[in-house]
């Protein structure tokens, strides 16, 4: 006969593959009967005369339910199980006294709570009105059999529920856990929890994490909270770049005998994979599958983003493959198009028209078939998005395929006619509004016509590149032979990286351009093979590179003794590649030598393609953290160095009232005179008044001084605001602080398109040592 223990294991499984939304009606209906007869027996177990149930069987494995469809060279095929992948890694934290504290209650009350509590979830949940009473004896001899256990259901079901992990989780839908106190006041108990957990969800959204753990071990102590405090909290850490607390949270969750549901495990694999750290990430799915812990779609994207800022094609494929496999999660839309992004960063051309040919021949196959609608839904939804066939076209782009990339454009325009694409998102929209409200319905309409004009703007630069390059004339060899060039400017330490000795920097930073396509690039060399240039970019780069493994930047560009300039946080490349394009586009010979700095790893392939497409012999690229590289890797060698809309620590605040991580502390700033040469300056450009004055403040601090001319208006509409010795202006800087030419980004334009117009910057040298 099965424990009270071994049931409620099997429920929680069962309701969370219940949950997780991607069941066939046949297999729903199944998991259904079954979690109806463990409740009953549940129940029975919780009225002292009744009987107890036979026990429920084991679930059926989630692979029974995947629906087929074609395999693409491997890569998303169905129907066959994908090993796990990952492996679990233990993490350990010390102790926080703030959430060791124990509710304030005795050994009896909490016994008898946890009795009663059960009792009467168990009872309503099997359709009974009331919860069963004691038969037999006075009161104190009911609640001594309460205590003693030989009637009580010591343990809860966990009802998980997907949820952004950016959003506030409550316990609107019925807590994750039952909790602790009284047995009396339900509703108003329940009141109180959901203000607690709004509270929590709050303070981690403004990256407040010493509020949310005194607000976390106030409400422990009162005993209200339940395991949507854990997640709260979990996030309150993630946002503020502690991941590591937020596993010793996701400890504490455990150890207090609660059970981790798919939200605590998509919270926490948010948090890797934003930190670079995917395959501790991938750790995070193999525990869940040992764990019997079904994730939902929303853990799969989370994951397969994840895999795209860091570049991780290998294991983006298997996951892709774990999923469908062992879980029965199907992709939608947004996963193939990460599939199909990480396919285009290590140009697998094949690769991506096959899988175009799957997804449409999946919508063919939809038109007209209702009972495929479900089935194909995120394939065919999927060939209608527009950035698969520009992704397409930037891989044939690249290779010099000229034929297939105009095919892919041609294809891709189709998708991007305005009423066809508008009126797919206004459908999103209107789901939006049934569950977020109309201001999420309205910012995602926003968010989608600046999407199109996003991908509009990248289909006129391919094309004008495709026409370009047609007319120039160049047969394959000339075009593959300049892409090869192009490599040898890209050093990609990678997001997570722990500086190396010098004899290995060289060798890491081959390996690296992997990701980028370099292999298959080499392979269509027609010079000697792929053994061969790999050697003579091992060669090339052992030149730059010192003793101490400082790199020489000078040395990556045809024309050393120009000027270096530096942005950091470069996201897309855009601004850097419009600098470095400006003299040319003039006329003249290149003024400067340009590096564009960027953490995540698929916009340093954005930056890497603005070279190639640019013909800019004069722009390099660098891909890890900024403070890692400028500290281990760069001498002093910069004449400027540019740093353009840096994400503040808090979206809506400055650095004091938010404990979020960024780049730009008094430590960085120190980092930078360092890497500044003689005379040298920064340019630091945002949108975020509060965050401005902040780091005007924190240069001064460290000794900075505003540039002479950059102190007072220069359009006589500009303000000036001083903080310390660095003058905050209002507007943009001129040419003579390094911006030669006007140029937006990405943000830029998302800003303007909410009417967030106002700019601020400040222009700084460093001390002149004595």
């Amino acid at each position: 006969m099965p424990t009270q223990a071994e049931l409620t294991s099997r429920l929680q499984v069962h309701i969370a593959r219940l949950e997780s939304g991607e069941l066939s009606g046949r297999v729903r209906k199944r998991i259904l009967a079954k979690i109806g007869g463990i409740k009953r027996e549940l129940a029975d177990m919780c009225q002292p005369s009744a009987k107890t149930g036979a026990g429920a069987g084991a679930g059926a494995s989630m692979s029974d339910h995947c629906s087929g469809s074609a395999a693409v060279s491997g890569v998303v095929g169905k129907g066959k199980a994908a090993a796990s992948i990952g492996s679990k890694r233990k993490m350990s934290r010390q102790d926080d006294d703030m959430m060791d504290s124990d509710p304030p209650h005795s050994t009896a009350a909490v016994a008898s709570e946890k009795a009663h509590s059960n009792c009467r979830l168990i009872s309503e949940r099997s359709g009974q009105s009331k919860p069963p009473s004691d038969t037999g004896g006075s009161s104190t001899e009911g609640k001594r059999r309460r205590v003693d256990g030989s009637h009580s259901y010591n343990a809860v079901a966990t009802l998980s529920r997907a949820v952004d992990a950016d959003d506030a989780v409550d316990d609107s839908d019925g807590p994750l856990e039952m909790t602790l106190g009284p047995p009396t006041g339900k509703a108003k108990r329940k009141k109180k929890i959901k203000h607690v957990n709004a509270q929590l969800a709050q303070l981690a959204q403004r990256k407040q994490l010493a509020a949310a753990l005194r607000a976390f071990s106030k409400a422990q102590k009162k005993g209200l909270i339940d395991a949507h405090s854990y997640a709260n909290l979990m996030n309150a850490y993630v946002r503020c770049g502690d991941i590591d607390g937020s596993t010793e949270v996701l400890g504490r969750l455990r150890a207090r005998g609660l059970s981790a549901g798919v939200v605590h495990y998509t919270v926490q694999l948010k948090g890797l994979c934003e930190a670079g750290r995917i395959r501790e990430a991938a750790g995070v799915l193999a525990t869940m599958s040992t764990e019997a812990v079904s994730p939902n779609l929303r853990t799969l994207n989370t994951f397969l983003r994840g895999c795209v800022r860091a570049g991780e094609t290998t294991l983006a494929v298997t996951a892709f493959q774990q999923f469908r496999a062992e879980w029965g999660v199907e992709p939608d839309a947004s996963s193939y198009e990460a599939l199909g992004t990480l396919l285009a960063h290590e140009l697998q051309l094949t690769e991506q028209l096959e899988l175009i040919q799957q997804l449409r021949a999946a919508a063919e196959s939809v038109e007209g078939n209702a009972s495929l609608g479900a089935a194909l839904a995120g394939e065919a939804d999927a060939a209608s998005n527009p950035a698969m066939y520009l992704a397409c076209a930037r891989t044939a782009a690249l290779l010099g395929e000229w034929r297939t990339a105009t095919e892919a454009l041609v294809m891709a325009r189709v998708e991007m006619d305005d009423d066809r694409f508008l009126r797919r998102q206004h459908s999103a929209s209107a789901d939006a509004a049934s569950t977020g409200g109309r201001e999420r319905a309205r910012s995602m309409r926003q968010f989608a016509r600046h999407r199109l004009e996003e991908l509009k703007r990248e289909a006129e630069v391919l094309e004008a590149y495709v026409d370009q390059e047609k007319a120039h004339g160049d047969d394959a060899t000339a075009h593959i032979q300049r892409l090869l060039d192009v490599y040898r400017r890209v050093l990609h330490f990678g997001p997570v990286y722990t500086p190396v000795l010098s004899e290995s920097v060289v060798a890491h930073l081959v390996s690296e351009l992997g990701r980028f396509g370099f292999r298959r690039a080499s392979e269509l060399s027609k010079k000697a093979g792929t053994a061969a240039v790999t050697r003579d970019l091992a060669a090339a780069l052992q030149k730059c590179v010192g003793d101490e493994g400082r790199i020489d930047l000078g040395e990556l560009f045809p024309k050393p003794s120009l000027p270096l300039k530096l942005e950091l946080c470069a996201g897309s490349g855009e601004w850097a590649a419009a600098q470095a394009a400006a003299r040319a586009r003039r006329g003249g010979g290149a003024e400067a030598n340009w590096v564009a700095l960027e953490l995540r790893t698929d916009r340093v392939h954005d930056c890497f393609a603005h070279a190639v497409f640019g013909r800019l012999d004069n722009l390099a690229v660098i891909g890890g953290d900024a403070a890692v590289i400028l500290e281990h890797h760069l001498p002093q060698c910069a004449h400027s160095i540019y740093i353009n809309h840096p994400e503040p620590p808090e979206r809506t605040g400055g650095a004091d009232d938010s404990e979020g991580r960024h780049l730009l502390t008094h430590a960085f700033f120190e980092v930078m005179k360092r890497v500044l040469a003689p005379g040298g300056h920064i340019t630091l450009v945002t949108d975020n008044l509060p965050y401005g004055k902040s780091l005007a403040e924190t240069a001064s601090d460290a000794g900075y001084r505003s540039m002479a001319g950059a102190t007072v208006a220069l359009d006589g509409l500009a303000q000036s605001k001083e903080v310390g010795a660095v003058h905050l202006l209002e507007g943009l800087p001129g040419p003579e602080y390094g911006h030669s030419t006007e140029a937006s980004s990405y943000f830029d334009r998302m800003w303007a398109e909410g009417n967030k117009m106002s700019r601020y910057w400040f222009a700084a040298c460093p001390p002149i040592p004595t």
